[in-house]
């Protein structure tokens, strides 16, 4: 990841490369099923969103090959995060309540966070 927020940490771990996030945010790495990238309206470096292609809300509704897709990129995520960012604990945030796909947020916790609680309550100055 670069200090401006782009995602080309990626690119060390897929090994190819990789588009570029904009200021305004844009799609990390895209398979047949989900694409990663991150909602700019939480400028957190390594937060990652992983987000169904199909218009679905709930895990259960995957078919089997979108449910081995789902896994696999998010440990190559997690896997990127910590090796290239140096991430050791991430929050996963996933809800059935969406109008919009079925998604997980990746959610970085840093030492800063601790000043506002030391699980989940940490999330909430964002």
């Amino acid at each position: 990841m670069t200090s401006a927020g782009g995602f080309n940490f990626l690119q060390r771990v897929f090994g190819h490369p990789l588009k570029e996030v904009e200021p305004d945010g844009g799609v990390v790495i895209e398979t047949d099923y989900f694409h990663a990238h991150q909602d700019v309206a939480y400028p957190i470096k390594g937060l990652i969103i992983l987000a169904s292609k199909r218009h679905i809300r709930c895990l259960d509704e995957l078919n089997e090959e979108g449910k081995m897709d789902y896994i696999n990129l998010l440990s190559k995520i997690r896997k990127a995060q910590r090796e290239v960012l140096g991430i050791e604990h991430v929050f996963y945030f996933y809800n059935e309540d969406t109008t919009h796909h079925f998604h997980t947020w990746m959610v970085p916790l840093y030492e800063w966070m601790f000043a506002f609680g030391r699980s989940v309550e940490s999330m909430r100055p964002v």
